[in-house]
């Protein structure tokens, strides 16, 4: 599954990348400075292919962010747009964060 990553240079980029790639995810970088977020959407939308998650580049993924996704591809077909939790760290809670899974029909 791609995985688009959406970064305004933020300094966990990198990190952001090498945790998905680790976690079996194609990675794609959409972090052009020029580009608003509405056309970074626009774009990963042209690119995507097939269902998709799109990440921050300030979220550090690690393994159980693969869980839900098989889960929810086996259980509720009719869901098109999936936001997950992730936890802040600057804010020190829970938080609607960074990271959707997005099927092809939407």
């Amino acid at each position: 599954m791609k995985a688009f990553i959406t970064s305004i240079g933020e300094p966990t980029t990198n990190l952001c990348i090498w945790s998905l790639k680790r976690n079996g995810f194609k990675t794609v970088l959409l972090d052009d400075p020029k580009q608003s977020l509405a056309d970074k959407l626009a774009k990963r939308y042209e690119m995507a292919d097939d269902d998709f998650i799109r990440v921050d580049a300030d979220v550090i993924p690690n393994e159980n962010l693969t869980l839900p996704i098989i889960a929810q591809q086996c259980t509720n077909p009719d869901v098109w747009w999936w936001q997950f939790m992730t936890y802040d760290w600057y804010k020190q809670d829970l938080t609607h964060g960074g990271v959707q899974y997005i099927k092809k029909e939407a």
